[in-house]
């Protein structure tokens, strides 16, 4: 695995794992996306762990989370979020431990989003 893709989209409607399945239907606007080196999904993990984000889907094709807009807002106030792994060092390539690459944040749009709405991350497995 050589790091993660990101997406975090705002929703329409509050999803819960009981209505996953309707997922495609409620997408909304994207919000941000970015790339990152294999320890740039632990904020999300860590959001987890502390009760401010659901994990709807694990595997990498995506995983799936669900935060509050307000959680959101807090973590990328200065961008996404800064981390630290293991240098990757392929044939043609070398990926350092802190990447992060490829941002694009719709700063209109995330202002626009009220705190208490419901935002997606999906988080894409960059094997």
């Amino acid at each position: 695995m050589l790091g993660w893709m990101f997406k975090v989209e705002r929703l329409a409607v509050a999803v819960t794992r009981s209505r996953l399945h309707d997922l495609e239907k409620i997408r909304n606007q994207e919000l941000a996306r970015w790339e990152a080196s294999m320890t740039g999904g632990k904020w999300l993990f860590d959001l987890e762990q502390q009760g401010k984000a659901e994990q709807l889907n694990f595997g990498g094709y995506p995983d799936s989370f669900l935060l509050r807009a307000s959680i959101f807002k807090e973590t990328f106030k200065d961008g996404p979020p800064r981390h630290d792994g293991p240098l990757v060092i392929g044939d043609d390539y070398v990926i350092p431990g802190d990447y992060i690459s490829k941002i694009e944040l719709h700063k209109e749009r995330i202002a626009d989003v009220k705190d208490d709405e419901w935002l997606i991350v999906y988080m894409w497995d960059q094997s």
